[in-house]
This record gives structure tokens, C-alpha cells and sequence, in this order.
């Protein structure tokens, strides 16, 4: 557990700070498949990106070709919705952000955030999170979304509590993945409480 110490102001002006120095550079954009997929694929194919995601990494483009196709076919039938997270200088891919299996009955969906290796632990995901669930709560009728994670997987852990998801409990054997029976953390985030967090 990291501790910050420091007054409520000086942590939120630190958090100013952080935020508009990535509003310059991060932005986000829907998927170009052509323009995308060679580094697309560089995550897609990388066993050690994958590892955690409940599928095996991918041996031929074609295959990151299909998913990215997917994705696209999903969210014209209002079934998902994914961002590019990309430079906002050079409009190149640096990962990709997501809300699958929206449910518009209960009014939730599943997230998912996946970044190039040399992009992590920078922040990033923070700030791009910051700017899809507000285009997400403002577009889609959701009232939560929720993320289940490998337990093994403590990056994501400590970057899901950074942007506000709150820890709901840990499902025991939940997955079969590889051989083995994987324990899933799940996380959740509210409408109200990004509100709170980031404001309209």
C-alpha cells in the first residue's frame, strides 16, 4: 500500500497539474484499422500483455485484423464501445480502452484498459479513463461499470483504484484459463461517484 501524505489541497492541485499536463498529450479516437494494427497487434501478440486477459496472444495479423473488425461491428450494434488511446501529437496508437457486454436492462457494462508496454505506469490510463467513462455515462445509459481481474494482475489493481473503482471482493476459481482455475478481482465504478470524482 503506497501512502501519500500532504494536505487535500496540495493533492488536488498535484492532480491539476497531472491532468493538464496530459491534456496535452493524450487524447482519444475511434479505431482506424489500417492506420492501428501494426501496433495493435504488437499488444495482441505479446504474451506477457495478454497474460491476464483470459485469451491467448495472437500468432498472425490477421487475427488482430478480425478483432479490430470486431470491435467496430460490436459498437455499430450498440453492444460496446472502445477508444483509441493515442498521442496527441502524432495521433499514434499507444493502447486501447472499452466497455463491452453493455446491458441496457440493469444499466452496466465491463471495462477493459490495455496499453503498449513502454506506455504504462505513466499515468495514462488515468487520464484516458478520465475522458472515455465521461463520454461513456454521457452516451450510453450506464449506471455502472465494472471490471473483472486476474488477481494476479496487480497493475491493473493499482490502476483501477487510481482512477476511482472501488474493490468489491475477489471470486475464488471464477476462470479456467491455461491450464489452471484463476481467482478474479472485481472492481466497480459507479455514475455518481465518477461525478464526484471528475465532475460533469
Amino acid at each position: 500500500i503506497i501512502h501519500i501524505q500532504g494536505s487535500g489541497s496540495h493533492l488536488m492541485n498535484l492532480k491539476n497539474v497531472f491532468m493538464d499536463r496530459m491534456k496535452s498529450e493524450i487524447r482519444l479516437r475511434e479505431f482506424d484499422i489500417d492506420k492501428d494494427l501494426h501496433l495493435f497487434h504488437i499488444v495482441h501478440s505479446d504474451s506477457l500483455s495478454m497474460q491476464f486477459y483470459g485469451m491467448s496472444a495472437f500468432k498472425e495479423l490477421e487475427e488482430s485484423r478480425k478483432l479490430m473488425n470486431n470491435y467496430v461491428v460490436s459498437e455499430l450494434n450498440k453492444k460496446s464501445m472502445h477508444r483509441v488511446i493515442c498521442s496527441a501529437d502524432t495521433n499514434e496508437y499507444l493502447g486501447e480502452i472499452g466497455l463491452f457486454n453493455i446491458n441496457n436492462n440493469h444499466h452496466r457494462a465491463n471495462a477493459y484498459c490495455i496499453l503498449l508496454p513502454d506506455s504504462r505506469k505513466k499515468g495514462i490510463s488515468i487520464y484516458a479513463s478520465s475522458l472515455f467513462y465521461k463520454e461513456a455515462f454521457a452516451k450510453i445509459n450506464l449506471n455502472r461499470v465494472q471490471a473483472f481481474v486476474d488477481s494476479r494482475n496487480i497493475n491493473a489493481a493499482k490502476s483501477l483504484i487510481g482512477i476511482g473503482f472501488n474493490y468489491e471482493g475477489e471470486l475464488s476459481e471464477y476462470e479456467y484459463f491455461d491450464g489452471q482455475y484463476i481467482n478474479i478481482n472485481v472492481f466497480a465504478l459507479t455514475k455518481k461517484r465518477f461525478l464526484e470524482l471528475y465532475g460533469e
